[in-house]
């Protein structure tokens, strides 16, 4: 994936990641039984070509995990986490017998059955993240539905937006946040930033996310799921 041929593939990239709100494709199929087009979908193999390498994240130091195609995958998920640097005058503290924890942008591509299935996810995840996201909050820990794992509460705001992006619709969600019940309570006091972006294309579903700690600029976490989002949309076509 780091040949050379792939970096001159995507010397057009930053161009047309600064466009993050484009015109739809015309419709190429429909199939789902209720007279809405449906896009041809991408394969697993396709979009697990077009998940980054480490150099075409920015800041990213290391990635954490990756999973695209290798044994023990899903057969219908590409993905990969990252590792961000931190930020610029925002070191985070190191605490004794504590996992340090660290800025990361997360990329899920996943293929559903039928484009019904991937609609009906995006607007349950957005009716989900109502609470979380949707203006003012603070809520204490909770346990997660899916795992049963304690998470920690928080305390700012955010907003839930419509986007699309080259024909990808769904949703971006941002919030500006304080840890609360957390830990390591040096880390509960740093500013954070969280920002997701899910977007369904017919079959096809991308899930970015983007947390940053101590960063001053606001809306960078956005800012960077957005550009992620828009250049693994282009390495497709």
């Amino acid at each position: 994936m780091t040949g050379g041929g792939r970096v001159l593939g995507r010397l057009s990239v930053a161009v047309v990641a600064a466009v993050l709100l484009t015109a739809c494709p015309g419709p190429e199929r429909s199939s789902n039984g209720s007279g809405a087009p449906e896009p041809k979908p991408f394969t697993v193999q396709e979009l697990g070509a077009a998940v980054p390498v480490l150099d075409e994240v920015p800041t990213a130091t290391r990635v954490s995990s990756a999973c695209v195609g290798e044994p023990g995958c899903p057969k219908n998920i590409a993905s990969s986490l990252f590792i961000l640097a931190e930020r610029p005058g925002g070191k985070i503290p190191d605490e004794e017998h504590v996992v340090k924890p660290s800025n990361v942008a997360i990329l899920d591509a996943t293929v559903f059955e039928d484009q019904a299935s991937a609609q009906a996810s995006l607007k349950r995840d957005r009716e989900d993240l109502v609470e979380l996201f949707e203006g003012e909050f603070d809520f204490g820990p909770r346990r997660a539905r899916d795992t049963g794992a304690l998470l920690s509460g928080g305390r700012g705001s955010g907003s839930t937006v419509s986007a699309q992006i080259q024909g990808w619709r769904g949703f971006c969600a941002s919030r500006a946040f304080v840890k609360v019940g957390d830990r390591t309570l040096a880390v509960s006091k740093l500013p954070h930033q969280t920002s997701l972006v899910r977007l369904v294309h017919g079959r096809n579903r991308l899930d970015v996310t983007v947390t940053l700690i101590s960063e001053k600029r606001e809306g960078a976490a956005e800012d960077m799921a957005r550009k992620l989002a828009a250049e693994f949309i282009q390495r497709l076509d």
